[in-house]
């Protein structure tokens, strides 16, 4: 990853594929500073290493990357804490909130919270609520009623884990009682547009029965009838 402020090294250490430890030095040459990242985050879960191994020459597929110190690292990919996911937790450790924000403004509600998630998993208490804000105004935009659903199942496990962590706890409760406000108003909007649906098509049959009012229906009307009368539960 490269800002455009200054250009960033990754230097990596790596004892056991399943328990690694990751050191990130990023700044100037000449003035480097280091970011100690928890054990098992990511090492071999992140696709920033399938991006940096696959453009060493000695790893053509993206499996391996030599040093000329000799060091061979070896990483199996997984997709859950992905770069852009990384860049957002560096960005938000070693920039002013507003910028972290911004950065954060572009990102969707799944995207927000694995950071959120991350950002727990590394105590960054203070970004936190950044995170938090953003994903109770992404989730409440949801509309779709799949996509609701699928968030309350994400967020479920979630606070099942994390139930004894103070205020990130609360803080996964307050998403979820925001989904299931966003859950309820979908449900409302589902009823009133099928209410309107069958006064729409009571109508119409009304007019089918009139004579004098038949050959006043549209094209678009008799199909939207015709199609009502095939699922046979319109009158329900």
């Amino acid at each position: 990853m490269t800002s455009r402020s200054s250009t960033q090294d990754y230097t990596w250490h790596f004892n056991n594929r399943h328990d690694s430890d990751l050191l990130v030095y990023y700044g100037p040459i000449d003035d480097r500073e280091e970011l100690f990242l928890k054990q098992s985050i990511l090492c071999y879960q992140s696709k920033l290493f399938e991006k940096e191994c696959a453009n060493a020459p000695s790893a053509p597929r993206g499996h391996s990357h030599s040093r000329e110190a000799g060091t061979t690292l070896h990483v199996t990919i997984e997709a859950y804490y992905d770069a852009r996911m990384v860049e957002g937790v560096i960005h938000a450790l070693h920039r002013p909130v507003h910028k972290a924000k911004e950065w954060l403004s572009g990102m969707g509600w799944e995207a927000l919270l694995r950071i959120f998630d991350f950002a727990e998993y590394l105590g960054l208490h203070e970004f936190q609520p950044v995170v938090r804000d953003l994903l109770c105004q992404r989730v409440g935009e949801i509309v779709d009623p799949g996509e609701v659903r699928r968030a309350i199942d994400l967020v479920g496990p979630l606070q099942s884990r994390y139930v004894a962590h103070g205020q990130f706890a609360l803080d996964l409760d307050q998403v979820m009682e925001r989904l299931l406000h966003q859950r309820e108003r979908t449900r409302n909007r589902q009823r009133e547009q099928t209410e309107a649906t069958r006064r729409d098509l009571r109508r119409i049959m009304g007019m089918l029965c009139d004579p004098d009012a038949r050959y006043q229906i549209s094209e678009g009307e008799y199909e939207r009838f015709a199609e009502a009368v095939k699922r046979s539960n319109w009158l329900l």
